[in-house]
């Protein structure tokens, strides 16, 4: 078969073509340059909605230690009064405040009405707020007082039946509900249907009194009363 010369020409310049490729391939391998000969793959990074951050500052009275102090979210108030639960960054978005006091709570839920809450564990304080809805909004909140020192304080319990008269030899039980406070307390009311705790660790305290006929407790089993720092607390009880 006989080639034309125009067919020569065209096959020697696809030819040519293919040793230069392959020569600028090799040229790109040896001095790592093949990735600007690649085709560049966009990528465009997810973004995500920023919360909002809460600062305020804690004061101790009486001494104490602000290491001790803890901030964080009250989840049950959180959920009384929003339709959603927090997630668990947010569960577990606690902090801690700097020497002075001061502290921030970063990427909290926007537009949410929520409890902060501060603790020591001597005493405790709750702050209700309302976040902003802009994102990266900062808002203070305010100050949380605690007392930083612990001074025990006593609890006289003074109980009688629905008719006023003494529950004579009663059952009492008193419960811890805060941490740091001290285990459970228990014991007997004398015939008067009293009797005085002392050396009781400040705190937040439920109170149950019974006996063959009553059940008396302080409030409803979901509340609780609080025995501040060299408090001398009187509860004068009454069954229902």
């Amino acid at each position: 078969m006989k080639l034309s010369k125009r067919s020569l020409i065209t096959g020697g310049s696809v030819l040519l073509l293919l040793v230069v490729l392959t020569g600028v391939g090799f040229w790109a391998r040896k001095n790592g340059k093949l990735g600007s000969l690649a085709s560049t793959v966009s990528y465009t990074s997810p973004t995500y909605q920023q919360g909002a951050n809460l600062t305020g500052k804690v004061v101790l009275q009486n001494g104490g230690n602000m290491a001790d102090v803890m901030i964080y979210l009250d989840v049950p108030t959180y959920l009384l009064f929003n339709d959603t639960a927090p997630s668990q960054a947010e569960r577990e978005s606690g902090t801690a405040p700097g020497a002075d006091g001061s502290f921030t709570l970063s990427n909290m839920p926007l537009g949410k009405r929520m409890m902060i809450s501060a603790t020591n564990g001597i005493s405790d304080d709750d702050l209700m707020v309302t976040t902003p809805t802009t994102e990266g909004a900062t808002v203070n909140i305010g100050t949380f007082t605690l007392n930083g020192a612990s001074t025990p304080g006593t609890i006289t319990i003074n109980a009688k039946d629905k008719n006023g008269i003494p529950i004579a030899s009663g059952h009492y039980t008193l419960t811890a509900t805060y941490l740091g406070n001290a285990s459970d307390l228990t014991g007997t009311l004398n015939t008067l249907g009293s009797v005085t705790l002392s050396n009781v660790l400040p705190g937040t305290y439920k109170l149950v009194i019974s006996n063959n006929v009553y059940s008396v407790f302080l409030f409803n089993d979901n509340e609780s009363f609080q025995l501040n720092s060299g408090q001398n607390l009187v509860l004068d009880l009454k069954a229902q």
